[in-house]
């Protein structure tokens, strides 16, 4: 159901996103305590400002309900991802060149966390540069692939 909503407001997103200079980062339908929230994840390489989160809000809310799928109520959120997010493979052009954490679902000869610059990257995998060696890490193997505070 929630992948049937997000594709129903994908374009009413897009556009009013496009309108204001930012990017989408992700859309999600989650139920959290017995209510239905869809979030709408907003990049700007300067920062999203609350301005921006506003502004996107007001142009999806004049729209959504024209073609948005789910009939019961539902809470809007528009907001930037957050510093310390799961990076997706959009992110990882964005963040190239930055220290990062990859955290595997399983170890790879003993080790289960690799930290490390983003170096380089593909559909299947990221290379990240730790002291001596470049590590290539598998994506589909990692669990978690997050941006280190510099």
């Amino acid at each position: 159901m929630a992948s049937k909503v997000i594709e129903s407001v994908k374009k009413v997103i897009d556009d009013a996103i496009k309108k204001y200079q930012l990017e989408l980062v992700d859309i999600e339908f989650v139920t959290e305590n017995k209510y239905k929230y869809l979030r709408v994840f907003v990049y700007k390489v300067d920062g999203v400002s609350m301005e921006d989160c506003t502004l996107v809000h007001k142009e999806i809310n004049l729209t959504i309900d024209d073609v948005m799928i789910y009939d019961e109520e539902y809470f809007l959120e528009v907001s930037s991802p957050g510093y310390d997010r799961n990076l997706n493979k959009d992110d990882l052009k964005r963040y190239q060149g930055s220290l990062i954490n990859v955290k595997l679902y399983a170890p790879i000869d003993g080790v289960k966390t690799f930290e490390g610059r983003l170096i380089d990257f593909d559909e299947k995998s990221i290379s990240i540069q730790m002291e001596d060696e470049v590590k290539t890490i598998e994506i589909a193997k990692a669990s978690k692939i997050k941006r280190v505070f510099e």
